[in-house]
């Protein structure tokens, strides 16, 4: 079984733990990180699509960006079944689909965010190839995602504390026990690149991009603007 089949069937897992032990694990820093995404992505008019919506936590945090409809992709048929029992029910809309595949038409999106699900993807050139397909000219790319270290010391350190202490506090905050769920975020966290790497690559296939590190790098908000074409 390949990690992205196992990060789907340990997200699938743990929708009722979902929101609350990612507060634990981040030190409550996650939803300060998405709050400084929102400032920086502004007041969206018209449509906004969001990538890997899971169970629409940051979709109800959009409401206070997005004077439009919020269309939320994830590829959980159960995320998104849990998101659909929301309060936006008149403002969002679901679909199912993958970040390396969008069924979205080229050049029609002004606006593209994701809040912590973009460093699943099995093929990050593939996917931002994608986003950058689908976004209008001088539209917007806003991610909020955890972030990988350029120091290397800081790096091993974040390492450590994903290995061994996010699965401890997890299993400690539910049923799961020390084996649980969250033990995947370590190997995800393995294939990501360092922060500059993951910004040159954004430039590279989107637009220009600039970046705001918080926690030494451990969190990261990328905005980006598609480049003419």
């Amino acid at each position: 079984m390949s990690i992205w089949y196992e990060v789907e069937e340990a997200l699938e897992a743990i929708i009722d733990d979902y929101i609350r032990v990612n507060h634990l694990i981040s030190l409550f820093q996650d939803d300060k990180a998405r709050l400084k995404g929102l400032k920086k992505m502004g007041l969206q008019n018209g449509v906004v699509l969001e990538l890997g919506s899971g169970p629409g936590n940051f979709t109800k945090m959009l409401d206070s960006v997005v004077d439009g409809q919020i269309i939320c992709l994830d590829y959980s048929r159960k995320m998104i079944a849990h998101a659909r029992k929301g309060e936006f029910k008149d403002r969002s809309h679901h679909i199912r689909g993958i970040f390396e595949r969008l069924p979205i038409r080229s050049s029609s999106t002004k606006c593209v965010t994701a809040s912590y699900a973009l460093r699943d993807s099995k093929d990050k050139p593939t996917m931002y190839e994608e986003i950058g397909r689908i976004l209008k000219n001088k539209g917007s790319l806003t991610i909020i995602d955890i972030g990988k270290p350029d120091n290397p010391i800081i790096q091993q350190v974040f390492s450590l504390y994903i290995k061994y202490i996010v699965p401890l506090i997890a299993g400690l905050a539910t049923r799961h026990g020390y084996k649980n769920p969250w033990s995947i975020l370590f190997q995800t966290y393995q294939l990501l690149p360092i922060n500059k790497d993951l910004q040159r690559l954004i430039e590279n296939l989107v637009g220009p991009t600039e970046s705001n590190k918080m926690a030494l790098g451990g969190l990261i908000i990328l905005s980006a603007m598609k480049k003419a074409r």
